[in-house]
């Protein structure tokens, strides 16, 4: 039997295809992504809003929208611990609770909170691309090999490296774990010190 000849506006074949970087699928996509959740930091970021949640008094409803401003069944993810919310709402949820965004990453303190610091998204988002790229250029890589090696696809890479992408709370963990720095040191913050 003769193999069938591709037609102009057929896709080119698998080995043709242009390699993009780190793609999880199925299963490997899967059990990836339930290794990430049972990381510390999903953990402390439930932690911090089932605390402030018990503190209010306020139905978990209420808090969701009213406190947090963000969708009860969001809410419900992030606690928990199978949500990815962005960065941009996980800034949303640090400002509310009065905390920095590397403070949301670690565990909760058991004390009162301050005045809400200033958390700035975009400034997170260029801390983000800069300790990426700075990562990349010690490496001594092409940028497609180290976007494999933090398991980053290349169009991934390259918008989070420009700060046009929105950033999952997942992605932030992956890319930590890879680098062997903590998410608050990704998002150029060192990690909060913490009094004895």
């Amino acid at each position: 039997m003769a193999k069938k000849s591709r037609g102009a506006g057929s896709p080119p074949a698998k080995e043709e295809r242009k390699d993009r970087g780190y793609r999880p699928k199925g299963r490997d996509y899967q059990k990836e992504r339930q290794e990430l959740l049972q990381s510390s930091v999903v953990k402390n970021i439930a932690d911090h809003i089932i605390l402030a949640t018990e503190a209010s008094g306020m139905r978990k409803s209420d808090f969701s929208t009213l406190v947090l401003g963000i969708s009860y069944t969001q809410f419900r993810e992030i606690k928990r611990r199978v949500g990815n919310p962005t960065l941009q709402t996980l800034e949303k949820i640090a400002s509310a609770l009065k905390i920095t965004l590397p403070e949301l990453f670690e565990p909760p303190p058991a004390v009162k909170r301050r005045q809400a610091p200033a958390n700035r998204y975009e400034d997170h988002l260029d801390a983000l691309g800069e300790v990426i790229f700075e990562h990349w250029e010690r490496s001594g890589m092409t940028k497609l090999d180290f976007a494999r090696q933090i398991k980053l696809s290349q169009p991934q890479f390259y918008k989070i490296q420009n700060g046009t992408a929105p950033v999952l709370l997942l992605t932030l963990v992956r890319v930590a774990e890879q680098l062997g720095i903590s998410v608050a040191e990704l998002l150029g913050e060192e990690r909060p010190k913490r009094k004895a």
